[in-house]
């Protein structure tokens, strides 16, 4: 077995966003009302936030898998007010329609990190695709400390 961890501190790690979006993740040590990473330190994580009353879809993809089906991605995420929703998403590498695997959608706000284990099973190689959509100013989702284990 393997395992990818990737905790943001220097890099995106091997995560690519997606270049049809504008505004995008960024890479940070904390955003209004979120000071600290999920083990409360003041490390960096990746945040997503609107500029403006802008709606907008923003993708992070992970490098391509080989075919795997007791495969694991485990991450925290900090979803923030308004509307919007972070999805998990299987992407076959070569072709084939992306299949949802995971879905958050904003509930009451919490004020805390919650973490989240997706279970992956594919029979040709993959990517790993963050999708999130922020339908509302005021909204914003931040991720921390990414693990992928095959």
């Amino acid at each position: 077995s393997t395992y990818t961890r990737c905790d943001f501190e220097d890099s995106f790690c091997d995560l690519i966003q997606s270049s049809e979006t504008l505004f995008g993740w960024t890479r940070t040590a904390g955003v209004p009302g979120l000071r600290q990473d999920h083990r409360n330190t003041s490390a960096h994580f990746l945040s997503l936030s609107p500029v403006g009353e802008k709606k907008i879809t923003a993708d992070l993809r992970s490098p391509v898998f080989l075919p795997s089906h007791s495969c694991q991605i485990r991450f925290h995420h900090h979803v923030g007010a308004a509307h919007g929703d972070l999805r998990i998403l299987l992407q076959p590498h070569l072709a084939g329609q992306s299949t949802e695997v995971w879905k958050h959608s904003k509930q009451l706000q919490t004020e805390i990190w919650q973490r989240a284990v997706v279970n992956l099973s594919s029979n040709q190689s993959f990517q790993v695709c963050h999708n999130c959509k922020i339908s509302s100013h005021g909204f914003d989702i931040e991720m921390d400390i990414a693990a992928l284990i095959s």
